[in-house]
């Protein structure tokens, strides 16, 4: 019988590293107790052979130990607060990746020579994570100015926090403005709002402008971001394609302003 968790618990766990399986793994056997593989795989609905990996995955994880009990091979889930202890022993690996990672890249770039990246012009990816990668590469990559176009509250959804903890943030840092479009939504929303503190100008879009993507543009490249699961990222890195969604937004900006 499988546990119905908060989605902010179930997404915790997923950006922790774990996936759904593992999830329903993890919370069953911290309800059951030690148990075999075999009782875990019919506490979850899920194969015995698929189970085995799961546990064998969360071991290397840190968050399942096994122990024996007679000749029987058992499997006991660590406390959440092993989540800490995991956590802690991250940010120690983080700091000796960040001391050497100039020295790693330079020495990767060294030993590949020139890549055929530059030949890549459209790229996709999938997944929560990957949206918060690609807007950590807007943020590195733009210089003046970002251009928005995007259903807002789909937008907090998915990436709400990172955000206002990293996007904004890291933005203001780099002294980039933005400008934004966004649907209306059914608030109080003027239909021009412009904030200085944070560099921001928003615009609303008229009535009946509705869809499930953000696109973002920023220095010869155009993102645009599936609001929806499984979340697809594509990214176009082409000048032209940039300057054409531009010349699209400036359009839509000049009449969205109030006359």
């Amino acid at each position: 019988m499988q546990t119905k968790l908060d989605k902010v618990v179930t997404n915790f766990l997923y950006d922790f590293g774990l996936n759904q399986k593992e999830i329903v793994s993890y919370i069953a056997l911290l309800k059951t107790g030690p148990t075999t593989i075999m009782n875990l795989a019919r506490e979850t609905g899920i194969k015995r052979s698929t189970t085995h990996n799961i546990v064998e995955d969360l071991i290397s994880k840190g968050l399942v130990t096994q122990t024996n009990y007679g000749a029987r091979r058992l499997v006991v889930a660590e406390k959440p607060e092993k989540l800490k202890i995991i956590l802690e022993q991250r940010k120690w690996d983080m700091s000796r990746f960040e001391d050497n990672l100039a020295n790693i890249i330079s020495a990767i770039n060294n030993a590949v020579g020139p890549t055929t990246r530059e030949n890549v012009e459209v790229s996709y990816y999938i997944g929560i994570k990957s949206i918060r990668e690609v807007i950590q590469r807007i943020i590195n990559k733009a210089e003046e100015e970002i251009l928005i176009i995007s259903n807002l509250i789909q937008w907090e959804e998915v990436v709400g926090e990172f955000d206002k903890k990293f996007f904004t943030p890291e933005r203001l840092k780099k002294g980039i403005s933005l400008r934004l479009l966004q649907v209306k939504q059914n608030t109080t929303d003027t239909e021009v709002e412009h904030n200085e503190e944070l560099k921001k100008e928003v615009r609303i879009l008229p009535e009946g402008a509705e869809f499930d993507t953000t696109t973002i543009m920023y220095k010869d490249e155009v993102c645009i971001l599936v609001s929806l699961e499984p979340y697809v990222t594509i990214l176009i890195e082409n000048k032209h394609v940039y300057k054409t969604q531009k010349a699209l937004f400036e359009i839509l900006w000049k009449s969205c302003k109030n006359s």
